[in-house]
């Protein structure tokens, strides 16, 4: 896995699926107007780029993953919003899977299951540090970590897999700049940004 040439953008939820909500947005909205907006700039950096969905339609999450291999792309992200009962939270994170014997982030079960994103843990987890780095330096959001889940998108796909939460869709002034096309656009500059400088460091080492 030296290449990076393909890249499936998978925008979170959509159809009868709305996601979270806030007062003016619903996260299936907001995801697709950010991952149309991603597409843009990774194909005018030289990518092949792919999307689950282009529409307001409902996937089950195993055919996003299964998209992911049926194509054999090169990589998978995940766009998300955030939510949280606590309205003062805001910020970006970024997960990547739990390595077998680890608890995920914020839980305490261990498990050993081979999964076949365990195949490229330690890609993706290069992949979602620089993209939560350069994420935070073009939008200046709050830091909260990149964590590690096992969210079926992230264990059921052969390449290299993240997710991004975006910002908190519940946080009133969060949820404005989310919907604003300024800061979309800063949201896929910092992730095609980050893209890139993991796409580079492959070719470094390699």
């Amino acid at each position: 896995q030296i290449g990076v040439r393909t890249i499936l953008i998978d925008p979170g939820h959509g159809g009868n699926d709305r996601g979270a909500s806030g007062l003016r947005y619903n996260e299936k909205s907001l995801t697709l107007q950010v991952a149309l907006r991603l597409q843009r700039v990774l194909s005018r950096m030289g990518y092949r780029v792919l999307l689950t969905r282009v529409n307001d339609r409902r996937l089950e999450l195993s055919d996003r993953a299964r998209a992911a291999n049926a194509a054999k792309v090169d990589l998978y992200i995940s766009i998300h919003m955030n939510a949280a009962a606590n309205r003062t939270v805001t910020g970006i994170e970024t997960f990547c899977l739990t390595p077998p014997g680890a608890p995920s982030t914020g839980g305490e079960k261990v498990f050993y299951n081979n999964y076949p994103g365990n195949s490229v843990l330690n890609n993706s987890m290069s992949l979602a540090w620089n993209v939560q780095s350069q994420l935070l330096r073009y939008t200046k959001a709050p830091d909260r970590g990149v964590k590690r889940a096992r969210f079926v998108v992230l264990r059921e796909t052969r390449c290299p897999s993240i997710l991004i939460e975006c910002g908190f869709i519940s946080n009133r002034s969060e949820e404005l700049i989310l919907g604003s096309a300024a800061y979309q656009e800063q949201l896929a500059a910092g992730i095609a940004m980050g893209i890139y400088n993991y796409h580079r460091n492959l070719r470094r080492n390699n």
